[in-house]
């Protein structure tokens, strides 16, 4: 017995020495000429820290209910959409292109253009005579000085910069929201015509112009709404996020039982249509919810419980005219697929197999029980009733702060710091606290030396 406590306490002794050496060192250095002026101190850290943490998460998945009215041929329903948002879209505009036009001289030595050239940019060169300088230029008509002794036959090609008066826009834009213009100044509507993605200026930009561009892309915005067969008209109200609309800016089309928005809202506005329906005779009463399997759903006479014979069609629960009394509440009792099969994401990535879960899948009534991938959880376990899932984990985080309390004095003195045992300079300090990048991976070492009592300008 005591040769075990004694070794046990060899190994006590030699984890913590261990410890000791890994996370705060201190090695005390001085040279003969400083020995009594200064002194270093080490100090080790590791970024990375592992530690250990618990939550757990809650399985509800039991027989639910809910009441249904018999009573009533008119509820209450309610549409939402939103209208769609068009993406805003800047550009600039180069309206310099280059050009190089070719011609072949006969007795002639004027030649029209394609472009109108910008007068600065024009190169003229024969394929014989080399680059000729002596030529006139009025529009795009050029003319070769007389002098110019040219060879018939030979090739001029005449190179220049001319300003575009159309030109293409990455996306196709909303009509209306399209504003262009030329060193903050906006172009009126009437200077441009829009065709698609095409922009033609009515006037030639002069050179060197870049134009700018704003605009919605185009998108077809919401503007009819369809609502049930069954809607009651006169009943619909409609909101524009949270402001209430007038009957003016909204249309009921009978024949097709769609909302028309006459005043059309703008790019993300949530539309809200609150209104009334007419059940008639009709005995479907619909559910939304996703079942288990069929016989996850009962239903029963809310004062008796009865058993109600009912059939299923199309998320609707559908009764017998018989079974339909005035006045009558029926129960409604079900399981939910959607309370079944869920996901659930852990608070941090758990470290390989350091994961322990307090459930067995063995006691799931159905599904393949609770798995995990990384952070991600995956539950598919149908349980009678409420059952809490306690987890324990360990996860890896980083420090960006090491603070040395043992240093009286931190102002006297001169402070290195070394990532993995390279000198750095990309630190700072605040008192005995040594802050560090917050983007350092988390197996780096940090080591931290203070060279007390010695006086020079440090680094940091």
């Amino acid at each position: 017995m005591y040769s075990r406590f004694l070794v046990l306490g060899m190994l006590l002794l030699q984890a913590c020495l261990v410890q000791e050496t890994i996370h705060k060192r201190e090695e005390s250095t001085v040279s003969s000429a400083e020995a009594t002026a200064s002194k270093v101190r080490d100090f080790l850290f590791d970024v990375g820290t592992t530690r250990s943490f618990e939550e757990s998460l809650r399985i509800e998945n039991g027989m639910q209910s809910q009441v249904i009215k018999l009573t009533r041929n008119i509820s209450a329903a309610q549409t939402v959409a939103k209208q769609v948002e068009r993406a805003a879209i800047a550009e600039s505009i180069d309206l310099n292109g280059m050009a190089n036009d070719s011609f072949t001289f006969t007795d002639i030595r004027d030649f029209n253009l394609d472009r109108k050239p910008h007068p600065d940019s024009i190169t003229v060169t024969g394929e014989m005579i080399g680059e000729i300088a002596l030529f006139t230029v009025s529009g795009r008509l050029l003319s070769i000085d007389p002098s110019v002794d040219l060879s018939p036959g030979e090739t001029i090609t005449v190179s220049y910069q001319y300003s575009k008066s159309q030109f293409d826009l990455e996306k196709k834009p909303a009509p209306e929201s399209l504003i262009l213009s030329i060193d903050g100044v906006v172009l009126p509507r009437d200077q441009y015509t829009l065709a698609e993605q095409n922009v033609r200026l009515s006037l030639l930009p002069p050179p060197g112009v870049t134009i700018d561009a704003h605009y919605l892309e185009f998108q077809a915005l919401l503007t009819k709404i369809d609502l049930p067969d069954n809607v009651i008209s006169d009943t619909i109200t409609v909101k524009y996020d949270d402001k209430q609309i007038t009957a003016d800016d909204v249309r009921f089309d009978e024949p097709t039982h769609s909302l028309e928005l006459v005043l059309i809202p703008a790019d993300g506005v949530m539309i809200t249509v609150d209104y009334s329906i007419d059940q008639g005779p009709k005995l479907a009463y619909p559910f939304n919810f996703q079942p288990v399997s069929d016989n996850s759903i009962e239903l029963i006479d809310a004062s008796s419980g009865e058993p109600i014979t009912f059939d299923l069609e199309n998320s609707q629960i559908v009764i017998s005219l018989a079974e339909h009394t005035p006045e009558r509440e029926l129960l409604l009792r079900y399981k939910k697929q959607s309370d079944i099969a869920q996901d659930y994401q852990l608070s941090h990535e758990p470290i390989g197999d350091q994961f322990s879960m307090g459930f067995d899948n063995e006691s799931c009534l159905s599904g393949s029980g609770i798995t995990r991938s990384g952070r991600k959880l995956r539950i598919d376990c149908e349980l009678e009733g409420i059952t809490t899932v306690r987890m324990i984990y360990a996860y890896l985080t980083t420090r960006t702060r090491f603070s040395i309390a043992n240093i009286s004095d931190p102002d006297n003195g001169v402070w290195e710091v070394y990532f993995n045992e390279e000198k750095t300079a990309n630190w700072q300090r605040e008192g005995n606290t040594i802050i560090v990048p917050d983007d350092l991976d988390a197996s780096t070492r940090v080591r931290v030396r203070f060279n007390e009592g010695k006086q020079h300008k440090q680094a940091g």
